[in-house]
């Protein structure tokens, strides 16, 4: 790709660059569908965004890619140019004398300040950015709540399991981060562990067949739980954005705008919707990828912690919350198992935190990727639901 000039960047090379991902992460994804991959609409949005992000074209071409997603590269230059400065003195030696201690003193400070306007400018030139992913979580919540099974009137027992299965993984993750000695309280935490609450935001044909013979309309209460844990998840996301005082209004609009839209979509016929869901997916994927460096943001630990509070979490909240009500442990399991298809409801919670300035961009990394290997695991899980099923009925 030719280098572009970021002396000036303007609106025009946003745009280029949030269409640029988003196209390519469309035609990875459609031909990901061709193979028969599970989780394509995610898979094929992170490979867009890795390809077009700065591990590889930050490497082969960083000014483009300072122009389309980065901060500006003059400030970069003199940030890094800071940084060295540093260093260079630390080598030589120079800090232990008195003068020295006084000109490295000097030169952090004009580090940190260089470093600061570059992250100011880029958080400026990233306003096209944080909207589109506002666009692309409303999309998603409002396309996926459009399809499968309808919610009923929410009941008592439906509101206990769908506080079960929210505080469950959310619980887990937050002590976990405290026996490991990370900070349970930051902004970046409760952000995740918001994310991790969500419940799914739809019952498919193939899980409600799993569902019904367990009880009457028991896809329905299913589905009722889920939704109530993805709404007190997404406000729990607009009351951080309120309380850590970052982008609170677009957050609310963007959650408001998915809620309320899903009647409007169930409007459109189901073909369209799913091809709009399918397009939200790829498209808020990789716009979360694109600013982030794989290798050097996230362990894989990470990401394997989250994707197993994000699926064994879910289930094992649901499991316990039907079997305080009175079901059997097998039917409970059985039951439990259906409607954890959370994969876009993560991506759409997500894309709101990444939006509001919540989520660091390797968490955001980690989500994904989590909410990839719950799409990818789906269909596991589901056969292991209807193994279940077999005894009972026979």
């Amino acid at each position: 790709m030719p280098e572009l000039s970021a002396a000036q960047p303007s609106l025009g090379a946003a745009l280029v660059g949030i269409a640029s991902v988003v196209a390519l992460a469309w035609i990875f994804a459609l031909g990901l569908r061709r193979l028969r991959v599970p989780g394509h609409p995610i898979l094929g949005g992170l490979a867009a965004g890795v390809l077009l992000g700065p591990m590889i074209l930050g490497r082969v071409a960083p000014t483009t890619f300072d122009t389309l997603f980065g901060g500006p590269r003059e400030l970069r230059v003199a940030a890094e140019t800071a940084d060295r400065a540093v260093t260079a003195l630390d080598l030589a030696a120079g800090a232990a004398l008195a003068d020295g201690r006084e000109a490295r003193a000097t030169l952090v400070t004009q580090a940190e300040a260089a470093w600061a306007a570059f992250d100011a400018a880029t958080a400026e030139r990233r306003t096209p950015l944080r909207a589109a992913l506002y666009i692309c979580a409303a999309t998603l919540l409002a396309t996926t709540a459009s399809r499968g099974a309808r919610p009923r009137r929410p009941r008592g027992a439906d509101l206990l399991l769908g506080v079960w299965c929210t505080v469950l993984p959310s619980a887990l993750l937050l002590v976990t981060l405290r026996l490991v000695g990370e900070d349970a309280t930051s902004t970046d935490a409760l952000a995740v562990a918001a994310i991790m609450a969500c419940g799914a935001w739809r019952v498919d044909r193939e899980e409600r067949a799993i569902a019904r013979p367990i009880g009457e309309h028991a896809d329905r209460a299913i589905l009722t739980a889920g939704i109530v844990a993805t709404c007190v998840a997404c406000a729990g996301l607009v009351a951080l954005a309120a309380v850590r005082g970052h982008d609170l209004r677009g957050a609310a609009v963007a959650v408001g705008a998915g809620v309320l839209g899903a009647g409007a979509v169930r409007l459109l016929p189901r073909r369209w919707a799913d091809a709009v869901a399918f397009a939200a997916t790829t498209s808020a994927t990789a716009l979360l990828v694109v600013i982030v460096e794989p290798l050097a943001a996230t362990a894989i630990l990470v990401f394997l912690l989250y994707f197993l509070l994000a699926e064994d979490g879910r289930w094992l909240g649901a499991w316990l919350g039907r079997s305080l009500s009175g079901e059997s442990a097998s039917v409970a399991l059985r039951s439990a198992l259906v409607g954890l298809n959370v994969a876009p409801t993560m991506l759409a919670c997500a894309a709101v935190a990444s939006g509001a300035g919540l989520l660091t961009p390797a968490s955001a990394l980690a989500c994904v990727i989590a909410a990839f290997c719950v799409s990818f695991f789906a269909p596991a899980r589901l056969r292991v639901a209807r193994r279940l099923e077999r005894p009972a009925d026979a």
